[in-house]
């Protein structure tokens, strides 16, 4: 159980790293802070789910996606892996909608040549 709990601090310790430049810009610029108690246990909340999702990627998601690449590579299909690498790109693309608001607008960007792909294609290669 002390093993189990020092995992998940440690997990928890990073996602305080993480957030804490955030929370100090936003601190720095936001004077004074409304509702300082809500906001707190709101970012307590964003910090103990960040540190679940990262631990559930590490123990699903991230198991999955190396065994396939292992599957991959034994099988020596460069077709294959071409193919895997295409659609998960084309899903990254088709998924990276998040600017982009609901009734089609794009979310906070004024400049006339943007439209939804010239959007989606910046976000999707920021990274």
């Amino acid at each position: 159980m002390k093993a189990q709990f020092s995992i998940f601090l440690g997990y928890f310790l990073n996602s305080v790293r993480d957030l804490a430049f955030i929370a100090a810009v936003i601190a720095f610029f936001q004077q004074p802070i409304p509702n300082l108690g809500e906001i707190l246990g709101g970012v307590l909340l964003v910090m103990l789910g960040l540190t679940f999702f990262i631990r559930g990627l590490e123990m699903g998601l991230f198991p999955l996606g190396e065994s396939m690449a292992y599957a991959f590579a034994r099988k020596g299909s460069v077709f294959c892996l071409l193919l895997f690498a295409f659609i998960s790109l084309f899903e990254r693309l088709k998924l990276s909608r998040a600017p982009v608001t609901d009734n089609g607008q794009i979310g906070g960007c004024s400049e006339p040549h943007m439209n939804d792909l010239t959007l989606n294609k910046e976000v999707s290669f920021a990274d």
